[in-house]
């Protein structure tokens, strides 16, 4: 892979921001994570201004560079799923954390010291709608099943074990200012705004059996052996690949004795411009099959907790017609490169 290394020398213990952009650099918050002590990796698309990226104390990845590498020859352009050209960049760097985040977030604390907020576990149900913890407005976030929104499922939770901390390998801050929502919720409800505010430190591990949202907005990985797991498919639409990754992430995590954490936000987001109705019809697969992936396949496809578990997930999601076939190549060329 071809990159531009401008950077600083790190420390063993090497954190790594991944982003991706189509944006100039000055149009972005990137600068606010080169000013902390990060590794940054921005991944850039056809409408890259790049020039804006130079001399610059980063890692930028350009969308015309040269490779022998089949995976970066043959992965699409004009997809979300470039980001995984970051990930590749940030695992072979030797990143011992990655945080997975978006040019139009910017920091307003160090999700690092997420485990001083008051955190629960929560046992059940299945699928809470874990926002209704974080607000007392009606609201829930992109990737919850639509058939699930006014079916009351009282949240269950215990305290958490200093095992069930040290056993957290992704955590998803949530962001203030326009949460990660869906497109009919920003269509229809009369909460929506782009001031939105969740309560403070506040976290919650998740039970293994029990599924949160998760996205690809403000997210810590802090285990170096669930690095794979980053993948985000490019056989899926914009607005559901990265929380069909999220999901899949989870299940796998299972395996390895490791679970997921929602936390109040360490980030504010001031988000890029969007349609909405082009966000509906891109999160239409979404909303069609999130409730069947969550409650009948992802449960019931056996794993071993291996990297081999991705592909065995992705085997069965291609029978569903969740994802095409071109899918499965393309992930096992990223897991050679892992």
């Amino acid at each position: 892979m071809d990159e531009t290394r401008i950077g600083k020398e790190f420390s063993h213990q090497m954190k790594s921001v991944v982003i991706t952009s189509t944006n100039k650099l000055e149009d972005t918050f990137i600068d606010r994570f080169l000013t902390q002590d990060n590794q940054v990796v921005v991944v850039g698309d056809v409408k890259t201004d790049a020039a804006s990226y130079e001399n610059q104390q980063l890692i930028y990845i350009p969308i015309e560079c040269e490779s022998h590498q089949t995976f970066e020859r043959e992965l699409p352009t004009n997809h979300y799923c470039r980001k995984n050209l970051g990930y590749l960049s940030a695992i072979n760097s030797g990143a011992t954390s990655i945080l997975d985040t978006d040019d139009d977030n910017y920091p307003i604390g160090d999700i690092n010291s997420w485990g001083n907020f008051e955190l629960k576990k929560v046992t059940s149900p299945r699928i809470p709608n874990i926002l209704t913890e974080f607000s007392d407005r009606p609201i829930w976030a992109r990737g919850y099943p639509l058939e699930y929104i006014n079916k009351a499922q009282p949240i269950e939770t215990q305290s958490i074990s200093q095992a069930d901390f040290a056993n957290v390998g992704i955590v998803q801050s949530l962001v203030d200012g326009n949460p990660d929502v869906d497109a009919i919720y920003r269509l229809t409800s009369s909460e929506y705004t782009d001031d939105f505010r969740f309560k403070d430190a506040l976290g919650f591990v998740f039970a293994e059996g029990v599924f949160s949202q998760g996205n690809t907005q403000a997210t810590l990985w802090s285990k170096p052996e669930i690095f794979h797991l980053l993948y985000i498919p490019s056989t899926v639409s914009f607005r559901f690949c990265d929380i069909l990754k999220m999901y899949i992430a989870q299940r796998c995590m299972w395996e390895y004795g490791l679970n997921f954490a929602v936390v109040s936000p360490f980030f504010r987001q001031v988000r890029n411009a969007h349609d909405y109705m082009e966000d509906f019809k891109s999160e239409t697969s979404m909303y069609i099959s999130v409730l069947e992936l969550l409650s009948s396949i992802l449960p019931n496809i056996k794993l071993y907790g291996d990297k081999e578990d991705l592909i065995r997930v992705y085997e069965v999601l291609i029978k569903k017609g969740m994802v095409q076939k071109e899918e499965l190549r393309l992930l096992k060329l990223f897991l050679e490169r892992t």
